[in-house]
């Protein structure tokens, strides 16, 4: 049933209100905030003018526990042309909102995002199962207050760059074993004057099975158009021809952002979903970039996922990803570390759990991992 009105109490997190909006469809939608709220308000004025262009927007102050205000505000709307949202906002503006409704006879909602339910108050309670607009990572974040500087997740779909993460995934071992060869500056030397172009310096291999291994990889790279080497004296110089290549094969652990994106597309729940994000927080003077390796939504609930390519990831690793999955997403928000390895501390796993973080350790069973993933998501 159409309503005139739509009251929502402004949030760190609007995916409720913006439910509620799809849902009901005002002609009008009153936004209860304090000042502190006036730069989200305008941001999310900005997002909702372009999915609910023939829908009014506008916000009203009120203080926190100021009962007056809400009680004034509530006086001059009609009972009968009125939906009251009670989903977001500070807890006592929600309880008072809710108390107030409740006696002047409006009708109030309360959205589950997560079982995707509305519950109506107002003569009786109920509970209604409702199909949800999907909402994308994109308008999560613009509607949290986030500027993303970079998304890396194209990368996730080039063929070499999915060639080369199931060839490191199939080898595991060996990958574990050599791969911190890859960030010895005598021995792979950057030409920052060509940023396409390395120097290897073999005189810096001291085993015939790290030869061995070179030269298999890059013979293999060459085999799939990657690169071009040619050898001088008793240097290779090594010429990757896509520019995306050498950050891909040199930055630690962008491989299992790859191939935990990858995993993750074809989990058949997901809406949406983003890799190698680095942003900042635009309601903040601090323009300090944080990052997530992998981002994802479903069923409107934000999923973080970090990911690394060790064993040395310790509480700092734990408390970033809890902070950023509870500022980005809210606390329905779900939290996962992907590792290669099992924690150098015993005591990690434990901590995780405590934090509601599902930790999950790569193996070589591709649809263990993805099984792993998928109930760390649905769960």
């Amino acid at each position: 049933m159409k309503k005139d009105i739509l009251i929502n109490l402004i949030d760190e997190h609007n995916e409720g209100n913006l439910l509620a909006t799809d849902k009901f469809r005002p002609d009008r939608v009153i936004y209860l905030g304090n000042r502190e709220d006036f730069q989200l308000y305008e941001k999310l004025k900005k997002y909702h003018i372009e999915i609910f262009p023939s829908i009014e927007i506008e916000n009203y102050n009120i203080g926190e526990g100021n009962i007056k205000e809400i009680e004034n505000l509530l006086n001059k709307l009609d009972v009968e042309k009125t939906i009251i949202n009670v989903t977001g906002g500070k807890r006592i503006n929600s309880l008072i909102l809710t108390n107030k409704a409740l006696l002047k006879g409006f009708k109030s909602i309360y959205i589950d995002i997560l079982n995707k339910r509305i519950y109506e108050f107002g003569n009786e309670t109920k509970s209604n199962l409702v199909e949800f607009k999907d909402i994308y990572l994109e308008d999560i974040l613009k509607i949290t207050g986030v500027n993303i500087l970079l998304d890396s997740s194209k990368i996730s779909r080039y063929s070499d760059v999915i060639n080369i993460t199931k060839k490191i995934y199939y080898n595991l071992g060996i990958w574990y074993k050599y791969k911190k060869l890859l960030y010895d500056n005598n021995l792979f030397i950057h030409d920052y004057s060509q940023g396409n172009k390395v120097t290897i310096n073999i005189l810096n291999l001291h085993e015939n099975d790290e030869k061995r291994i070179l030269n298999s990889c890059l013979n293999y790279l060459e085999n799939i158009g990657a690169i071009k080497y040619r050898k001088n004296k008793n240097n290779i110089e090594v010429y990757f021809q896509k520019d995306y290549l050498k950050g891909f094969i040199f930055k630690s652990g962008t491989w299992l952002e790859v191939l935990t994106n990858i995993v993750v597309r074809e989990i058949k729940e997901i809406d949406d979903v983003k890799s190698g994000v680095t942003f900042v927080w635009n309601n903040t003077e601090s323009k300090v970039k944080n990052e997530l390796d992998v981002l994802a939504v479903k069923d409107d609930v934000l999923i973080c996922i970090s990911c690394k390519d060790s064993a040395k990831y310790d509480e700092d690793a734990l408390n970033e990803l809890d902070v950023y999955s509870k500022r980005l997403g809210g606390k329905n928000s779900k939290k996962i570390l992907v590792a290669t390895q099992e924690p150098c501390k015993r005591c990690i796993k434990e901590r995780a759990e405590m934090m509601g973080i599902s930790l999950i350790i790569l193996d070589k069973d591709i649809d263990k991992f993805k099984n792993e993933l998928k109930r760390a998501i649905i769960k």
